[in-house]
């Protein structure tokens, strides 16, 4: 039953979180991702391309470690810690392939306030001039299994949407975790 439930969750995910990124990026007009964790990565499985011309565009599969990205520093804010800890023992920090330099200590700081906020910010990490702001999706296991992530230009990213599509992404990311069975519990 358990592994049942495992298939279930990785094939539904898509589905489930379909109309709820298109909701986000019709109310945000910026483009929205779906990624979940592979490892020590974090691979974007699907997204919703923002209407305007100036927008993100990354591709599908992508993987990014999960200290790079909010995205993915929200998946790694939420995994056990014993897991947390032997994610992290494995990053190779001198070889980072963001456009921030991250040190492991300032990470570790960042992912207690992640998991505080129950969200994560990046600026300019993947690609020059670009915000992400990014929540964790757990499964009927309480665990985190990916995130949602609304990206676009920074430009259009002020302290007033920032906030507004923080509780966005975070609202819808709870009712995605909450169609997959979560209830709240985290482990």
């Amino acid at each position: 039953m358990k592994y049942g439930f495992l298939m279930w969750d990785s094939l539904m995910l898509r589905t489930i979180a379909r109309p709820f990124m298109e909701e986000i990026s019709k109310q945000t007009k910026e483009t929205v991702y779906l990624l979940v964790r592979e490892n020590a990565e974090g691979i974007y499985i699907d997204s919703v391309d923002s209407p305007q011309v100036l927008k993100i565009s990354e591709p599908i599969g992508l993987r990014l470690p999960l200290f790079i990205g909010a995205s993915n520093r929200v998946i790694l804010a939420f995994l056990n810690p014993m897991l947390q800890k032997t994610i992290m023992d494995s990053f190779e920090w001198s070889e980072t392939t963001s456009l921030k330099a991250f040190l492991r200590k300032d990470v570790e700081q960042e992912l207690l306030t992640i998991k505080q906020n129950g969200y994560a910010i990046s600026i300019s990490e993947a690609t020059e001039g670009t915000t992400g702001i990014g929540a964790p999706i757990f499964s009927y296991e309480n665990t985190v299994i990916g995130s949602l992530n609304v990206a676009g230009p920074s430009i259009r990213f002020g302290e007033v949407n920032i906030e507004k599509y923080s509780n966005m992404v975070k609202k819808y990311a709870n009712l995605i975790s909450n169609e997959l069975g979560y209830r709240g519990r985290v482990r």
